[in-house]
Order: structure tokens, then C-alpha cells, then sequence
């Protein structure tokens, strides 16, 4: 016999003598159905609040029977994960998970705000001789079909929505007299309803406002009414008021803190406003010192449970450059050109002042804030002007 053939017969023998029995056990597991295998974490919640370990569970079901196997993940697999580049272990899947819920940072609140001004604060009953502001913060408020139109900004920390109602009431130097002076302002009111969006987002210190109004200006609003009500003598300038036209307004403003300290901050402004009573263009600066949440403003009082409890108290002061195209107040609405007196264009100046300073205190869920405006002429022989602010907020 060859050698050959002695060397063949011998390793047949050797493998007939393995156990046949393993053999038929492993083509059998093979055949059979894996329906599903999945790895789930036990607790998520717990990789947000904690950097403890996850521990991962596999649930591999061997055949079509429900009988599981339930065991470690380390014990069914390798610590390392290789062929994706780089080794991935379970420390790396903890890195991974996300350290924050971001839905959680924008709480469901109903928020009350109220803001009155007038220039009986400065001892002066002229020109922006008083106004109204209320809002109302709610979540059924983003549901509206307005919201669409309202910006926000991207990965936002805090996005609310809210309505607006608004009275403005403006007079020349002198109300008391039905006689036309050609060099003042004159008699206008208006009144809108809005829909506003104010976004923060901290991390990179940027908040952004949008408002769209629509509302009436001329005696519909019932400006000359209500100054008349609070006035021992009446105002009777007011039958040459500018008359009725319809106002549709949208507002946008941008806020980039670039100064962040713990007790002092400082943004840089960027706004505008287009409409049937405002066309202009706005920048400036904002500055505060005191102890407060940063970027937050006071759209936010009591919002952020873990801080909530502190008393929050700052300084501020506000100055703005404003670029005007068109002013409603001065020149009349711009579908009804039959009011008795309004300003030209000409006399308009385009280069407005706007600066301010004042105080702000929020405990817990209420805030209230005074607040100081200088506004430089805003047409010619036009004096300058100043007017106080009172803005109280209320979170329910």
C-alpha cells in the first residue's frame, strides 16, 4: 500500500472518531429561527441625571419558543467592539448619551405681563403722552397658525409664545387747543393685537424676538377717549387726530451677548420693523450688573425651578440708534391720506436716539422692573423728550 494512502485512511479514522452528537446539535441551532435580538437600556433617565453605569440587558430569543435568555452584555460579548475603525466599549456608549433633555428646558408656564408708560414720570404731557401693553405667555399659543410666521432660533433653550394687546396715545406740545400748529406733532393713537415669539439660546448667548400685529389707527383705536378720561381738562385737539387706517406691523430684534460675566453682561442689538405704521431700522447696546440668569430676561421669572428660590436684582441702561423710513404717528396711515394735519416726509428726521436706564427685582415668580427713556427730537423743532416705564410680570 502507498504511503500516501496510509497517511489518508489514518486521518479518516481520526475524524470519524469526533463526537457526531456536537455536530447534529450545532447545524440544528443554526436552522433554527432567530425571531429577535435586541440590547436596551435599563434606565435612561438614569444617563441624564447621572454618569453611573448603564447597564445593557440582551434578550435573544434561541428558538420559537418564548423562553428567553437574559444576561449581561459583557457576558454575551466582547468588552471591545472591533472593525468600525476604532474599538468602541461601554464607556464610550455612556460619553455618547446625551447629558441633557432637551425638552425638559422648555417647561409649560402661563405667564402675565403688564407695562405701562407714560411721561408723568418726567413731569411732561407731550408727544408719547402714554401707553398700554399686556401680554399673555401660554403653550396653547404655538398651535396658532401666526406662529409660523415667528422665527426661533435653532436648538433653542426656551421658546415662548404669547398675545399682545396695545394701546399708544401720542399729542403735541399743546392738547388743550383745537387749533392746528404746523410745526408740532400731531394728535394719534393706535390699537393691535399681536402674536410674539421671544428664543434664548444661552450657550451661545443669542435671543431673538418677532411680533406680528394688526390692529386700527385713528379714533377707532379710542386713544382721544381714554387720555380724556384721565385728564381734569379735557384734550379737545383731538377731532384733528389722524384719521381711521388699518395697521399691520412685524417686528424683529436680535440679541448677541459678548461680554459674560458672573455678575455683569453686555449684548449687542439688531432690530427692525415693517408695516403700515413703522419702517425703520434699529441697533445698539444693552448693558446690566447685578445678579441674574444670564441671557434670560424678564419674559422668564420663575421659570427654572433649580434658581427659582433666589433673589434676582440688576442695573441696566439701553441706547439705540434708529433709522426711520416711516412713521404713522407723524405721517398719517399710509392707505388714508384724509386727516387734517400730518407731517411731510422732509420733516422727519431719520436718525432717532433712543437710550434708557433702570432697575430690575424678580423673586420666585414675579418680577417688576422702572425704567427711564430719553428720546432725542424726532422731527424738526421737535424737543427731545423723556418717559417713564412701569413693567410687571407675573408667572401663574
Amino acid at each position: 500500500m502507498p504511503q500516501q494512502l496510509k497517511y489518508f485512511l489514518l486521518l479518516l479514522i481520526m475524524l470519524l472518531s469526533v463526537d457526531v452528537g456536537y455536530d447534529l446539535v450545532e447545524v440544528n441551532y443554526l436552522r433554527t429561527e432567530i425571531e429577535t435580538i435586541t440590547i436596551t437600556s435599563k434606565s435612561l433617565n438614569s444617563v441624564y441625571e447621572t454618569n453611573s453605569d448603564v447597564n445593557y440587558y440582551s434578550s435573544v430569543k434561541k428558538d420559537l419558543t418564548d423562553n428567553t435568555v437574559h444576561e449581561s452584555l459583557s457576558t454575551l460579548a466582547p468588552q471591545n467592539i472591533s472593525g468600525l475603525g476604532n474599538d468602541i466599549d461601554s464607556n464610550t456608549l455612556n460619553k455618547n448619551a446625551p447629558t441633557i433633555d432637551n425638552e425638559s428646558k422648555k417647561p409649560k408656564l402661563t405667564l402675565l405681563r403688564v407695562v405701562f408708560e407714560n411721561d408723568i414720570f418726567d413731569n411732561t404731557d407731550y408727544y408719547y403722552t402714554n401707553g398700554m401693553r399686556i401680554e399673555l405667555v401660554a403653550n396653547f399659543i404655538a398651535n396658532t397658525p401666526t406662529s409660523k410666521i415667528l422665527p426661533t432660533l435653532n436648538n433653542s433653550d426656551y421658546d415662548f409664545q404669547g398675545f399682545s394687546i396695545v394701546q399708544n396715545i401720542y399729542t403735541p406740545v399743546n392738547p388743550d387747543t383745537k387749533q392746528i400748529n404746523n410745526s408740532d406733532r400731531p394728535f394719534s393713537a393706535y390699537l393691535t393685537m399681536g402674536h410674539f415669539r421671544n428664543s434664548y439660546n444661552i450657550e451661545k448667548g443669542l435671543t431673538m424676538k418677532s411680533e406680528f400685529s394688526v390692529g386700527v389707527l385713528g379714533p377707532a383705536s379710542l386713544g382721544g377717549r381714554v387720555q380724556s378720561s384721565i385728564h381734569e381738562i379735557e384734550p379737545v385737539g383731538w377731532e384733528n387726530q389722524i384719521e381711521n387706517d388699518i395697521v399691520i406691523d412685524y417686528s424683529f430684534l436680535m440679541e448677541k451677548a459678548f461680554l459674560r460675566k458672573k455678575h455683569l453682561e453686555a449684548s449687542a442689538i439688531a432690530g427692525a420693523r415693517v408695516g403700515t405704521v413703522y419702517n425703520n431700522l434699529s441697533t445698539g447696546l444693552s448693558v446690566r450688573t447685578g445678579f441674574f440668569l444670564p441671557v434670560l430676561d424678564n419674559q422668564l421669572p420663575g421659570l427654572l425651578k433649580f434658581d427659582s428660590e433666589k433673589l434676582k436684582f440688576w442695573v441696566f441702561v439701553r441706547a439705540k440708534l434708529q433709522f426711520v423710513v416711516y412713521d404713522a404717528t407723524l405721517q398719517g396711515g399710509i392707505f388714508n391720506n384724509s386727516s387734517f394735519y400730518v407731517l411731510k416726509a422732509e420733516d422727519l428726521n431719520r436718525i432717532v436716539i433712543n437710550a434708557s436706564a433702570g432697575f430690575a427685582l424678580y423673586h420666585k415668580n414675579v418680577g417688576i422692573e422702572f425704567e427711564n427713556f430719553y428720546l432725542s427730537p424726532e422731527f424738526k423743532g421737535a424737543y427731545d423728550f423723556r418717559y417713564g416705564r412701569i413693567n410687571f410680570v407675573i408667572s401663574l
